[in-house]
């Protein structure tokens, strides 16, 4: 840790910024656990010294805490803030048993400006999920998706759907981007502490709220200070913690307190930088994008658990940079400034039978007996015209919706036939 020494000659009970941004005489935004200056330079970030960040760090989250929570909180024990930048190397380290089918995606930061299009066929920092909601910054958002002011006969997928990733993880132990399965066997100690936090959030009330949000504050605190600076998490662990912190995020920045959704800001960077590590392990499913479904079906299967595995980390993906930009674009009504996350194509499969199947001889049954169809992002065009209502799973009608509407989803789930 730089400079130890002059860190030291400074009283703790007066030094508020970094140790690095007062020796350099600059300006600290004392983010923690890393300040932006820090992060920038990729230099240490140490506050005071850490025989005193106890104390402090525990008035300090008194501070932030929402209003009705405002108590004395000297009697928890918080541990020092001291930590390295995170991590920006694009050297994953993946669990050996996932190493044989998650295929590195080429396609990050890949485009093309020559030609005025990048390789998904979307213009240069094009968003097509923003594209679909033009207009949404106005107040009538906290209702629905888009502003129905300009577009009056389609009615997009409530707030409410959002929100209920909550009530869904602590009801099923399920997401429509988290399998039921995906820990069955093993479960990262920072997902048994969200779905405690979705459990306690979901049945909050007047009595307990505070307890709620106190164990919320904790828990987020928890990942953010030893997650950051974990730079050798497998693959799994990576996945683990982006799903954790993304519904944290909704929590935060979609409950109405005006105090968390200022905490939920602070950490969207880390939730992207997450997403964008990532982004560079999974299997985007390149080689099935042209295949035809006969073709697709006569390929033995993947196992099921490793399929599970891809999956969730494919509808992960999507859904929080969709959930980001969505929150990005009720802030400004036009639109996010930044939009390198749609600059080259999410895949995802769509097939409500291989997502349900509750075991492997049933995936592999269901695979050979049902078409699966490969999206790029929310592009729906073939599989509206070939598709069956009966293929599509809670996660496909959410981003169906966005994409034709909630009248027209439903409409088109209640027919069997293949819609023309």
């Amino acid at each position: 840790m730089g400079h130890p020494t002059v860190a030291g000659a400074i009283p703790a009970t007066r030094q508020k910024n970094c140790t690095a941004c007062v020796l350099a005489k600059r300006r600290c935004d004392r983010r923690m656990p890393v300040c932006r200056r820090c992060i920038d330079r990729k230099i240490d970030c140490v506050y005071a010294k850490a025989v005193s960040v106890s104390g402090a760090q525990a008035r300090d989250a008194t501070r932030t805490l929402p209003t009705y929570m405002d108590m004395n909180l000297d009697h928890l024990q918080f541990e020092s803030s001291a930590c390295s930048p995170f991590s920006f190397s694009p050297s994953i380290p993946l669990d050996s048993e996932y190493l044989d089918f998650m295929t590195v995606d080429s396609q990050i930061h890949t485009v093309e400006t020559s030609s005025g299009t990048n390789n998904n066929g979307y213009p240069p920092l094009s968003n097509p999920f923003a594209d679909m909601l033009d207009g949404i910054g106005d107040p009538s958002l906290q209702k629905s998706l888009v502003s129905t002011d300009h577009i009056t006969t389609i009615e997009r997928p409530s707030m409410t759907r959002v929100k209920r990733f909550i009530s869904d993880a602590a009801t099923r132990n399920a997401t429509p981007f988290m399998h039921r399965y995906l820990y069955k066997d093993n479960t990262p100690s920072c997902i048994l502490d969200c779905f405690a936090t979705n459990v306690l959030y979901t049945n909050r009330n007047p009595s307990n709220m505070t307890m709620v949000m106190r164990a919320l504050h904790r828990n987020v605190s928890d990942i953010v200070r030893t997650q950051a600076v974990h730079t050798n998490a497998t693959v799994a662990e990576r996945l683990a913690r982006t799903q954790a912190l993304f519904l944290y995020q909704v929590i935060r920045l979609f409950d109405g307190d005006v105090t968390l959704r200022a905490q939920g800001e602070v950490d969207i960077p880390l939730l992207q930088t997450w997403l964008c590590e990532l982004c560079k392990v999974r299997d985007n499913l390149g080689n099935l994008e042209e295949s035809e479904q006969g073709l697709v079906r006569a390929e033995p299967p993947q196992e099921w658990e490793r399929w599970i595995f891809a999956e969730s980390l494919r509808r992960t993906i999507i859904m929080a940079y969709s959930v980001i930009t969505l929150y990005q674009m009720m802030k400004n009504a036009e639109g996010p400034d930044d939009q390198s996350a749609w600059t080259y194509t999410h895949r995802w499969t769509l097939s409500r039978h291989l997502w349900e199947a509750d075991s492997p001889f049933a995936f592999s049954r269901v695979w050979k007996e049902h078409p699966h169809y490969v999206i790029n992002n929310y592009s729906f065009d073939d599989f509206l015209k070939y598709g069956k209502g009966d293929d599509v799973d809670e996660f496909a009608e959410i981003l169906l919706s966005v994409y034709v509407g909630v009248d027209e989803t439903k409409e088109f789930m209640s027919s069997n036939a293949p819609k023309t």
